[in-house]
């Protein structure tokens, strides 16, 4: 039996062609799939743009109890001590965010565990802070210097830094009820070639679609730790994200993102 002809979805759901209109998406892409493998992969992800009326594909709304959890989860990180700076990241374009991750689809996005909207985990954006301090910063913040700046902020083996980088959230927006979720897709145009290098690339290969998931939209970042370390390291963050970009393709122009300061930290 060929891959393409192994069943995915659990016979009592066979029936169901399409996701509620608040599914969690999470739930769908990765437990609800007819068949796991060949074009199944992109009619699958497509089901959860529904074709409306005028004619348009449009996502899944989003649950009606994500706004009021948003709010008490901003609330409560903002009163985290000793004290936490929030930021409005937004995208630019598109954003691939766990892109890698495990799936039965190959490809997969980072959605919230209980409301399957997209966030930007922070151990991504610890990481990508961290790059940019010891690449870009000068006097440059070197790892090695156990007392430097650099294991203060970022921390090392044996002890965590003294700034915390939470999940970004998506910010809810009151204009638009669906997920900021949008179906993409790459193409490698010569499997062979990039398998191994033994066969030279022609115009005459087969492209290889593959569809995945991206996201767009505000989230907001929240780090909290000793003020003045806060501040500096949610600087060398905002440089990150608008030159180098978080999440997978960023050398195809995606995860750039625009930062707004919000509210001074609480204290």
């Amino acid at each position: 039996m060929s891959r393409e002809e192994i069943a995915g979805r659990r016979k009592v759901f066979h029936g169901l062609n399409a996701p509620p209109a608040t599914a969690h998406a999470g739930l769908w892409i990765d437990r609800f799939a007819e068949r796991i493998g060949g074009a199944s992969k992109g009619n699958h992800l497509e089901r959860l743009f529904p074709v409306g009326a005028d004619g348009k594909r449009r996502s899944l709304a989003v649950s009606p109890l994500y706004p009021a959890f948003f709010e008490r989860w901003k609330r409560q990180i903002l009163s985290l001590p000793p004290a936490t700076i929030p930021a409005k990241a937004t995208v630019r374009g598109r954003l691939a965010v766990g892109l890698g991750q495990e799936s039965v689809l190959e490809t997969s996005i980072a959605l919230h565990h209980t409301y399957g909207v997209p966030y930007l985990p922070g151990s991504a954006l610890k990481g990508l802070a961290a790059h940019a301090a010891r690449e870009r910063l000068e006097p440059r913040w070197d790892p090695k210097d156990e007392d430097g700046p650099y294991n203060v902020v970022f921390g090392r083996l044996e002890e965590a830094g003294f700034v915390t980088f939470h999940d970004a959230l998506w910010i809810p927006d009151e204009n638009d009820p669906r997920l900021p979720l949008d179906l993409d897709v790459m193409t490698v145009h010569h499997p062979d070639y990039y398998g191994g290098g033994q066969v030279l690339p022609t115009d005459w290969d087969d492209p290889n679609p593959i569809p995945f998931l991206s996201a767009r939209g505000s989230y907001l970042l929240a780090l909290t730790g000793p003020p003045g370390w806060i501040e500096k390291a949610l600087d060398v963050l905002i440089g990150a994200l608008s030159h180098d970009g978080l999440g997978a393709k960023t050398a195809a122009g995606y995860g750039r993102m625009g930062v707004k300061r919000e509210e001074a930290a609480v204290r």
